[in-house]
């Protein structure tokens, strides 16, 4: 049998060539499979221009750190340290903190963080807060829920941070400070009351709080005179021990505070304000028919956004009508605070779906609300109205459906209530047809009764309002 002798090809001139050239590379190392380019780091030794590539993947992945403790199994002692944390999901033992954080992520890779986020942690982990902090990070979230009290680190992290979350009782500022966004909470409120820092200056302040505090009003006052805020956000949490301050449903006094670009207030994940909603549908007595009333005065805002709790979403499907009324009546019960207010409620849930659109539905309607003519239209998308929703930050990162916006307007006191609701999507959804819903009229038409007849709710949910005299 006679031998074929085929040509030989040079394999590792083709080789070099191909690994020498930066687009190919490029190429490359972008079409690699895994959740980070840190599994991919012994490519370096490829050659200089892999290595080079790696770190400048690396540089960009590592602008923001998510940072979180890798926690013991349920057999292990809960009052240890973390055995190490996961950095943008990789995991690093404790013992190998410094030689990733300091000396290759700092020194090798030179990275410049831009957001430093802490999750998960319960305690102070000195190894971590040490070697990964560097002087580049200007968006710092999570900060008091991993050092509660502050220290030297968190400073000097302080005086270049353009977002800090949440400021922590012992950072101390000596010199004039700038921040497009801080946020502030109870134990802070507790700490500072009497030291409260005046070189400071705040254009979005967020205050972080329970939902039965009584807040302290004369620093609040202070605090937005003083650090000259613009924008304002409530964020309401599960509720804790009440301390004895203003209570935002109590009485108050007509304020001389500056008023305000923009108030939110966060309900997304509150409780006892969905009680709330129920006694009043129910007609039971409940103080959270002033609720909105008395924080316009301790905050007064042009714009008021609103994101109602989540909880809320059986309502919106199943009394929608019922649910407008009552935000109405919420919004519109101090007619002096609300003149020249325009209100942005935002509804979100996952059975949005089940409100379908009949095709009997009006684009305008005239009705009377406390004897006052008011207007019932659906904006165009093209309305700056809709521009203004989609920039206001949604709750959540899943994906939603924004259904038609709602539009409210009693000219009597130029004020607007703007209703958007969100359907929040299940993975399987994404790609079915968008659902419409139905907007049933809000009030009695003029000159008869428009009402339609509101489904009755299965459950009745929670005991009498009037306990919640001491929350928010």
């Amino acid at each position: 049998m006679t031998s074929v002798n085929y040509p030989i090809i040079d394999n590792i001139t083709t080789i070099r060539k191909v690994f020498g050239n930066p687009l190919l590379v490029e190429k490359i190392l972008n079409k690699l499979p895994g959740m980070t380019v840190l599994s991919y780091t012994r490519l370096r030794l490829v050659n200089k221009l892999f290595s080079a590539s790696i770190l400048k993947l690396i540089r960009m992945e590592y602008r923001t750190v998510l940072i979180s403790p890798i926690p013991y199994p349920n057999e292990g002692p809960s009052h240890q340290k973390s055995p190490g944390f996961y950095i943008n999901y990789k995991r690093v033992l404790t013992a190998n903190i410094f030689n990733f954080c300091y000396s290759f992520l700092n020194h090798t890779a030179r990275i410049r963080i831009k957001t430093l986020k802490f999750d998960g942690f319960g305690g102070f982990e000195e190894e971590m807060h040490h070697d990964i902090m560097i002087p580049t990070i200007r968006r710092y979230e999570g900060a008091a829920d991993f050092c509660a009290s502050g220290c030297e680190t968190c400073e000097k992290i302080a005086r270049n941070c353009q977002v800090y979350s949440d400021i922590q009782p012992d950072v101390r500022f000596f010199k004039f400070k700038h921040f497009k966004h801080l946020a502030i909470n109870e134990a802070w409120l507790r700490e500072c009351s009497l030291k409260l820092p005046g070189l400071l200056s705040v254009d979005h302040l967020e205050l972080k709080i329970f939902e039965n505090s009584r807040l302290p009003k004369d620093v609040i006052d202070r605090i937005v005179a003083e650090w000259s805020v613009r924008k304002m956000t409530i964020r309401f949490s599960g509720s804790g021990e009440a301390f004895s301050f203003l209570d935002l449903l109590g009485p108050t006094q007509k304020q001389k505070t500056p008023i305000l670009e923009s108030l939110h207030i966060d309900l997304y994940t509150s409780e006892s304000f969905c009680l709330g909603i129920g006694h009043y549908l129910k007609k039971r007595p409940t103080p959270f028919v002033h609720f909105f009333a008395n924080i316009q005065k301790v905050f007064p805002a042009r714009q008021v956004f609103i994101t109602a709790p989540y909880a809320m979403c059986c309502l919106a499907i199943h009394r929608f009508e019922d649910l407008v009324k009552t935000l109405m009546e919420f919004l519109w019960v101090d007619t002096i605070n609300c003149r020249h207010v325009t209100f942005f409620v935002r509804l979100m849930g996952r059975e949005m779906k089940k409100m379908k659109d009949d095709g009997g539905e009006k684009r305008n309607e005239t009705f009377l609300f406390h004897n006052r003519t008011c207007l019932r239209y659906l904006p165009p998308q093209s309305s700056p109205i809709h521009q203004q929703l989609q920039a206001w930050p949604l709750p959540t990162d899943e994906p939603i459906e924004r259904l038609p916006v709602v539009t409210i307007s009693d000219t009597s006191n130029a004020s607007e209530i703007h209703i958007e609701v969100c359907k929040v999507q299940d993975d399987k959804e994404q790609a079915g047809v968008p659902a419409a819903v139905t907007v049933p009229p809000v009030g009695p038409v003029a000159p008869g009764p428009g009402d339609q007849k509101p489904k009755k709710r299965k459950r009745d949910n929670g005991d009498n309002g009037s306990n919640q005299g001491a929350g928010v």
